[in-house]
């Protein structure tokens, strides 16, 4: 049995050659993408999960289907014993999967920005509190990166994504301030455990998963 998730991680370079759609859903998804680097960045997105998927199922590329739903986790056709997520953020897009177990992912590109009106929207009284006591600069800001992709990591674990909402996860003040890149939450009875992926000053992403 697989003991953590597998990962990956790519920076799209905009001198690479365009990504062309899969499928009819995904030619429609990314056409509703106004920007043209930003339909690139979502297919690169999706791009990168199958060729993770692909890598560790032993499969072609091209014969990996994924799974979207808007009320449950994202999977791969055809094999329930596994659990995938991916996500994107600028250029980046980070990609894991899991083997018998549940997953959820996100990643970040960290830029400078003002983060007290996003604490209003995603954070608790507690959480909050320990942002406070990072002060208002680099520490605060990927104390706000870690907290909002642990956040979306759960929500995605879920299967509900932000619109479960970011306050009806908390986050542990250690991780949030970067002491510990390793907890456990108690999500309705079962153990989820967290982890911060951070190799980068860039970007950062964050994987909660269970058995």
């Amino acid at each position: 049995m697989q003991d953590t998730p597998v990962w990956t991680h790519a920076c799209r370079q905009a001198a690479a050659p365009p990504l062309s759609p899969r499928d009819q859903r995904e030619a429609d998804r990314a056409g509703r993408l106004i920007d043209p680097a930003h339909a690139q960045n979502f297919l690169h997105a999706r791009h990168l999960m199958r060729l993770l998927a692909a890598r560790e199922l032993q499969l072609a590329e091209n014969a990996v289907r994924l799974e979207t739903h808007d009320d449950a986790p994202p999977g791969v056709e055809g094999d329930d014993s596994v659990s995938v997520s991916w996500s994107r953020s600028g250029p980046h897009a980070f990609a894991a999967l899991l083997r018998d177990g549940r997953l959820g992912a996100d990643v970040e590109q960290v830029l400078p920005r003002r983060v007290a009106p996003m604490l209003d929207m995603i954070a608790t009284q507690t959480e909050r509190a320990v942002m406070a006591g990072l002060g208002d600069g680099p520490d605060a800001l990927h104390g706000f990166y870690r907290l909002w992709c642990a956040k979306e990591a759960v929500l995605k674990w879920r299967g509900d994504g932000f619109r479960g909402g970011a306050k009806t996860v908390d986050i542990p003040a250690p991780f949030i301030s970067g002491g510990i890149d390793d907890v456990e939450l108690d999500e309705g009875g079962t153990i989820v455990r967290l982890k911060a992926i951070h190799p980068s000053e860039d970007w950062l992403a964050v994987l909660a998963f269970s058995r």
